[in-house]
């Protein structure tokens, strides 16, 4: 199904307000429980199992980490985590910035030091030409206990 066609489907369009205004006003915005309690215990399992499968080579499409789990091409992987890509705000965050053209990238683990957030784009670019967002799904409680800043 083509971008436009599903974002159209889902109710999202360059009309949509309150995510684009505090996403141009800050930077960033916050949806807490965006899955459902079915889905993110899905997402919580899956993600267990496939580690406890991958081990320690888990995270080799892209890099490891010390200390840290991580999973690459969960999407791939598995269709559990699927719901996470239909959080209305996410869609309009991306269709704002990225216009229908986005991508999914891999996920992180929190509590486990500093882990990079970064794009494939090499130099800076100019204000308004965004080439990525960055989103966090998370499933662990985000405190100052566990990393949290």
């Amino acid at each position: 199904m083509a971008i436009k066609q599903t974002l159209a489907e889902l109710g999202v369009d360059d009309q949509t307000l309150s995510t684009k205004e505090q996403l141009d006003q800050d930077g960033f915005f916050v949806v807490k429980s965006v899955l459902s309690r079915k889905s993110y215990t899905n997402m919580c399992d899956e993600f267990d199992q496939i580690h406890q499968v991958e081990g320690k080579q888990s995270g080799w499409e892209v890099h490891k980490e010390d200390e840290a789990i991580r999973l690459s091409n969960v999407l791939n992987k598995t269709t559990k985590s699927g719901d996470c890509l239909y959080s209305k705000s996410l869609l309009v965050a991306a269709y704002h910035l990225l216009k229908p053209d986005f991508k999914v990238y891999d996920l992180a683990s929190p509590s486990h030091d500093h882990q990079r957030f970064y794009n494939d784009y090499g130099p800076a670019i100019p204000i308004g030409n965004n080439c990525v967002l960055n989103s966090l799904i998370l499933l662990d409680p985000f405190t100052e206990d566990n990393g949290a800043t």
